[in-house]
């Protein structure tokens, strides 16, 4: 997700400095960044974020100066050779567009920070030939994704991934670094302090409540995942109970198949149909053969991005 970069042009416009924006809208082949990266660019040259990975942004930054001189927009093709491949990280070359803009609207840049500041789902519409943009409601997609139509580009902006942790377990002691790598919102739910002190879970949100409760309160939405990872039915079932009535994106749950048949036994006495006990991922994590924390961290973080990726 690009929103960090976005809070960064924000803040550099607050700063007074000339901003320029650019964006991938095009890519062929085994292009590095996806449709809809972004690179910021001020007017000494600075830059945050990458439209290529490292291997045209010099000439991205050149080619934003001039635009923010002049004032006109221009869309560029970069033909990545397949030696700028592997100075990436790629095993071969690929195609990129890129429209490259300056950036100095203060009513389109504060509809984007309420929108983001609120979860919101919109599209930013841009024409590639005059450069003139507004927001459009979701429906404007024929996927879910950011794509080009014709010479105009619609920019997808969703929620920011966010995750909830209900145990201040070992395995929540290696999941919570990982996913800060990624810059997402986690909140750790668990109500005995032994477990969660500030030795073992530093500069992070901590609920020292019942989950059901905080789950409720913090409104997940269809980018919340929830982990259930306390092995303890006196917090793990009161959390999926909540989490399944939500609107979480992704729900998971530590345990054996032995004990999640036993949970879903519980599940139904509690009222749970089969469909709302069917949306909880268990055993927890991709099948990789995890073994310790740290394995088991990252089979539960990669079963996540799966599934928000839209992947089976």
């Amino acid at each position: 997700m690009e929103q960090a970069v976005w809070q960064k042009l924000f803040s550099w416009m607050d700063e007074g400095r000339g901003c320029a924006i650019a964006t991938v809208t095009a890519n062929w082949g085994s292009a590095p960044r996806q449709v809809g990266a972004i690179m910021i660019i001020d007017d000494k040259g600075n830059f945050e974020g990458s439209v290529s990975g490292g291997c045209v942004d010099g000439d991205v930054v050149f080619e934003a100066l001039d635009a923010m001189k002049t004032g006109k927009p221009r869309l560029r093709n970069y033909g990545i050779t397949n030696d700028q491949a592997w100075q990436v990280g790629l095993a071969c070359g690929g195609e990129l567009e890129v429209f490259i803009e300056a950036w100095n609207d203060r009513n389109l840049s504060d509809a984007i920070k309420i929108g983001q500041a609120e979860n919101q789902s919109f599209v930013l519409k841009k024409s590639l030939a005059s450069g003139e943009q507004s927001i459009e409601a979701v429906e404007t997609l024929d996927r879910l994704k950011s794509q080009k139509q014709g010479d105009t580009f619609l920019q997808l902006f969703e929620p920011e991934p966010r995750l909830i942790i209900v145990g201040g377990v070992h395995i929540s002691q290696a999941l919570i670094p990982m996913v800060k790598e990624f810059s997402w919102n986690v909140e750790l739910i668990d109500p005995r302090d032994s477990y969660v002190t500030e030795e073992r879970f530093p500069n992070i949100s901590i609920h020292r409540r019942w989950p059901d409760e905080v789950i409720e309160e913090l409104k997940p939405n269809s980018k919340t995942a929830i982990v259930a990872l306390s092995h303890d039915i006196k917090l793990d079932d009161p959390a999926l109970i909540a989490a399944v009535k939500s609107e979480a994106g992704y729900i998971g749950a530590l345990g054996s198949n032995r004990s999640h048949a036993k949970r879903v036994e519980r599940l139904m006495e509690e009222g749970l149909t089969e469909e709302e006990i069917g949306k909880i991922s268990a055993p927890i994590g991709l099948d990789i053969g995890a073994m310790g924390p740290q394995e088991i961290a990252v089979s539960v973080l990669a079963e996540i991005i799966a599934t928000f990726r839209g992947r089976e």
